[in-house]
């Protein structure tokens, strides 16, 4: 009622731009009406995102495979691609892995991904995440298949197949069932200039092997430049601000990210390869051994998380 209130208290300039769900997810409520006219929009994120990377280079970005080919500089693991290798190489890529990743070639947010652990001549299967009904597929339905029957699906819906990933220890530490990456979104201005816009942690919660899909993965703001956590977004089903991760008790506020300006400067490296695609947000990670790699680019880098989490608004900062 209190938050209502409030939320009518505001100049109608402001409440004919946000709706009292937006009120709340960026809890306005603690916010100056100076800070909150800063706030981008949805729709002007969206514009934003949209004017700021090129049509001409948006489909290496949503495509899997045109990603790997791009930046296969960054890229350590093991990949075979959902139309380019027989059974034999498929057969060969698990028994040198056991444990691998499926994933669709275009889809985002971890929709359609799967775990997959071979034991003896079958493989144990699980979700992705556990509480998105929409990426069920009825090749899964119970829980183990046959490699034939995984080879065929992958072969016919294009999927791509991955060595999994163990992530470094202290992100396995707060979050086990996931490899939790850093997400670092890159700008380059008008003057072509790059730089880092913002950084956060992705961490999965509640047995989720992926930490970007809203409805398991805790984001948390770390500071550019000393890779410390400082704040945590609001859970999209709960409404909760976990400073601690739910599953282990481990503190995510003041944690303290490894190798993190190597972290950056691999962001920042990749930036440079196509200026045309100004605006993006790259997911890394670390892994068990220390190495670093780039797990996939976002043309849609989650500007209203950042301004949510924050409380800056990037009016101003995006035409620089």
């Amino acid at each position: 009622m209190i938050n209502k209130l409030k939320y009518a208290l505001l100049p109608g300039k402001l409440r004919r731009k946000w709706n009292y769900d937006d009120y709340l997810y960026y809890r306005m409520q603690e916010m100056s009406i100076k800070d909150i006219d800063l706030l981008l929009t949805p729709i002007e994120l969206d514009t934003a995102e949209r004017q700021l990377n090129s049509d001409s280079i948006r489909h290496i970005f949503n495509s899997k495979r045109a990603f790997y080919v791009g930046f296969k500089e960054f890229i350590i693991r093991d990949v075979l691609f959902g139309y380019d290798y027989s059974f034999q190489d498929f057969k060969v890529f698990i028994d040198k892995h056991k444990k691998i990743i499926i994933k669709p070639n275009d889809m985002y947010a971890g929709i359609g991904i799967y775990l997959l652990e071979l034991e003896g001549d079958v493989f144990k299967i699980t979700l992705g995440s556990k509480n998105t009904s929409e990426v069920s597929l009825n090749t899964f339905t119970n829980g183990y298949e046959s490699i034939q029957n995984v080879y065929d699906f992958c072969i016919d819906n294009h999927y791509c197949i991955e060595e999994y990933v163990t992530g470094h220890s202290s992100y396995q530490d707060i979050a086990p069932s996931s490899l939790n990456t850093i997400r670092v979104t890159t700008y380059i201005n008008d003057e072509k200039k790059i730089s880092i816009l913002f950084i956060v942690n992705q961490f999965g919660y509640n047995g989720s092997i992926v930490d970007n899909n809203e409805d398991c993965c805790i984001w948390a703001l770390t500071d550019i430049d000393t890779g410390v956590v400082t704040a945590v977004d609001i859970d999209a089903r709960t409404g909760i601000i976990y400073d601690r991760h739910p599953d282990t008790g481990k503190d995510i506020v003041g944690f303290v990210n490894p190798h993190f300006d190597e972290v950056k400067k691999i962001a920042v490296c990749a930036a440079a390869k196509y200026k045309e695609a100004r605006l993006i947000g790259w997911d890394i990670a670390i892994r068990s051994d220390g190495r670093i790699e780039i797990i996939e680019g976002n043309v849609n880098p989650e500007l209203d998380l950042y301004q949510a989490i924050s409380h800056k608004g990037l009016r101003g900062i995006l035409n620089k």
